[in-house]
């Protein structure tokens, strides 16, 4: 547990005492520095951190100690943010570092022997191995204070939220700094292996879910790990009396074997359009029929979906009418709502459309075998267009504030509105109509609480 600044005061520094110059690591920046250029070109990657290993040591001598147990520790805190946040500032990550690198050091060694800096949001991620003989208080104090010399920096730099998990009482505008967090974990030995892999999770003001896809992606998909999946499928172990064998399916290219069919449900951002079909369920059969194949031409018509890939869309029944979700296409969703109401002209009163974007899990279906789509995005979706008259497209005050950045979206948009849905639940959304392009229903919803000004 760290303590408050005040606390730390009052101690005497249990770390220091030896300068250790920055020169003294060994930087990943610097990984290729005086070797022969293998690649023409690299693929650029954002936000890749630097990580800083003690040299003095010699990486291959690093955790080669077979009596000695290697720690990892990650450590997270917010202590001001870019424009509300965004994004940890280079220059408070920098100093940081500068300040652990340089008082790495206790009785007579170095602390953590490789150290990496990075955010989460605008939160301070710090991540390091050392051995488990450090105390716990002199790690602790050693980053309390570099935390400290990164607040002082934020306050110059006038970011949000300045030390915000440093000072209890601290203004973020919305809450009060709940202090710096850490966590403390073994690292495996392996006698036959010279270095262990592992995953550290960082998030700010995530819920568990968005760590799915990530911790999917590392063990399964052969763009991250190639050894776990060939074939088609991935190595499995079969064990009997007599031992255990590697066995490897052999499979077309491009068959999922069947154990594969049903992978753990993937969270991604999808931008959903439900689209409703007013009246549908009085209409008999045969004009059931008739209606819905229409919608359907001209869904498949539409631009927006012509425009994306077959895998990066997602297209649902929902006995009277249809839900279409787009995967990364803001815009997309919004678009099918515009081209569908352009077809059909006065006959867009015949439907009501909700628009949002957010995050929802991608599955198939165990009965029918096909994709499936559920989550927060879906229902509030949903929830729009059961508030909305016939010819109302409405979208969630989310996927509007990101349009309204947009000028080709500025004349559509209209509200805020106000509704009460389902179990209580406030919903706030925009409008998308422009008459003159036959777009949309200019009318206030009936189901409205009232304009909320804005």
């Amino acid at each position: 547990m760290l303590c408050f600044a005040e606390e730390a005061e009052m101690v005497s520094k249990l770390y220091g005492g030896t300068k250790v110059g920055v020169g003294q690591y060994h930087s990943s920046a610097g990984d290729l520095a005086g070797l022969s250029q293998t690649a023409l070109t690299t693929i650029p990657r954002t936000n890749t951190p630097v990580i800083y290993t003690y040299a003095p040591l010699g990486i291959d001598r690093i955790g080669s100690d077979p009596n000695r147990q290697m720690m990892a520790q990650g450590t997270k805190a917010d202590i001001g943010g870019v424009g509300g946040h965004v994004e940890g500032a280079e220059e408070v990550k920098a100093a940081i570092a500068q300040y652990l690198l340089e008082n790495n050091w206790y009785q007579d060694g170095p602390i953590f022997l490789s150290l990496m800096v990075t955010h989460t949001g605008d939160d301070v991620g710090i991540t390091m191995t050392l051995p488990e003989s450090i105390p716990t208080t002199v790690v602790d104090q050693l980053l309390w204070d570099a935390y400290d010399e990164g607040g002082n920096l934020s306050a110059k730099l006038g970011l949000y939220g300045v030390r915000q998990d440093l000072i209890a009482d601290s203004f973020t505008g919305n809450l009060r700094g709940s202090g710096p967090v850490s966590v403390r974990m073994p690292i495996p030995k392996h006698p036959q292996n010279g270095s262990t892999a592992g995953n550290a999770f960082y998030a700010d003001k995530a819920e568990p879910a968005a760590f799915n896809n990530i911790a999917k992606s590392a063990f399964l998909y052969p763009r991250f790990n190639t050894e776990l999946m060939k074939n088609g499928g991935p190595v499995t172990v079969q064990r009997s009396a007599v031992g255990s064998s590697l066995q490897q399916p052999s499979l077309p290219d491009g068959v999922l074997p069947q154990h594969l069919t049903y992978l753990p449900d993937e969270f991604r951002w999808w931008d959903i359009c439900v689209i409703d079909i007013v009246g549908y369920s009085k209409l008999a059969m045969s004009q059931q029929k008739v209606v819905i194949s229409r919608l359907e031409q001209v869904i498949s018509d539409s631009p927006a979906v012509q425009a994306t890939k077959p895998s990066e869309r997602v297209f649902l029944h929902i006995g009277d009418g249809v839900i279409i979700c787009f995967r990364d296409y803001p815009e997309r969703a919004p678009n099918v709502a515009v081209d569908i109401h352009r077809t059909y002209g006065q006959r867009r009163y015949e439907l009501r459309i909700g628009v949002d974007s957010g995050l929802a899990a991608s599955r198939r279906d165990r009965l029918t075998r096909r994709p499936n789509l559920y989550g927060d995005a879906v229902n509030r979706a949903a929830h729009l267009v059961s508030r909305g008259d016939p010819g109302h497209i409405l979208v969630s005050e989310d996927l509007a504030s990101k349009l309204g950045n947009i000028q080709t979206w500025r004349d559509y948009l209209h509200g805020p509105y106000h509704f009460i849905v389902k179990h209580d639940v406030n919903l706030t959304a925009f409008s998308l109509s422009n008459e003159s392009e036959g777009v949309g229903n200019p009318t206030v919803p009936s189901l409205a609480l009232g304009a909320l000004a804005g």
